[in-house]
């Protein structure tokens, strides 16, 4: 699946559930991975903080992948190489489905790799266009 002018806004990762702008929700089984382009965006994570006073407050924080099962980022040949293993290693999988953030050339060619091997692909880009940093829409 392709979703045009997705921005993903939210993702829930214990249920994997990922929300965009336009209110619809994925649901990512086994993984999620982040192929925004040359600088990966950084999921973030909204937490509850609660002082001895008992006052609330929000901190924003960004999800280290390493700490997180399910999540890859993919900007070096390292992070290529974690998907590769995991792709190939079929006992890791809980799902054959898989949600790929990023519309640009990276994000297309982990989609197609996935996909190839016999696996369900969402596809999300924030753009109306895939590649859109290098082709118009026409």
């Amino acid at each position: 699946d392709l979703y045009l002018y997705t921005q993903i806004i939210e993702a829930d990762l214990t249920t994997r559930r990922i929300k965009s702008t336009n209110e619809t929700y994925f649901e990512a089984k086994k993984a999620i991975i982040l192929a925004t382009g040359s600088a990966p965006m950084k999921i973030t994570a909204l937490r509850k903080i609660v002082s001895e006073e008992g006052e609330e407050t929000d901190k924003t924080e960004e999800v280290d992948d390493t700490l997180v099962d399910g999540i890859y980022y993919m900007k070096t040949h390292v992070d290529a190489q974690k998907i590769k293993r995991l792709l190939a290693n079929t006992s890791l999988l809980q799902s054959k489905k898989f949600l790929v953030i990023g519309g640009g050339y990276i994000g297309m060619e982990v989609s197609a790799a996935i996909a190839t091997r016999g696996y369900s692909v969402v596809l999300a880009t924030k753009d109306s266009h895939l590649v859109a940093s290098v082709f118009t829409p026409e």
